[in-house]
């Protein structure tokens, strides 16, 4: 039990921290439209084949995914995406392309 609470714990302080350093959104709508679009294909390429349509219910962007920060969206890529399936499957997410996917699901 005390393993699981200091996880959620330092996700949230590696995900605070994260959101106050290089993973703000721009201030710039044009760049702020920009980095969503590039989100758009990132999630295609990184993660539509788990996570595809709102057809497929459960694994669907949802309001969860919606109130993560891109340092938690980084940080759950690193350990749900990585071991769901009991095997690496190549998820690995830079800063940038983390908050360019969190940008495209806070719209979505």
């Amino acid at each position: 039990m005390w393993t699981r609470v200091i996880m959620v714990l330092s996700a949230v302080l590696v995900g605070c921290a994260l959101q106050r350093g290089s993973l703000a959104p721009p201030e710039d709508e044009a760049a702020r439209t920009n980095l969503r679009n590039s989100g758009i294909k990132l999630y295609a390429a990184r993660c539509a084949s788990c996570h595809g349509d709102a057809t497929q219910g459960a694994w669907a962007p949802r309001l969860t995914h919606k109130l993560l920060t891109p340092g938690l969206l980084a940080d759950a890529v690193a350990r749900r995406c990585r071991s769901v399936i009991g095997r690496p499957i190549g998820v690995d997410l830079t800063a940038p392309q983390a908050l360019a996917i969190h940008m495209y699901i806070r719209e979505w």
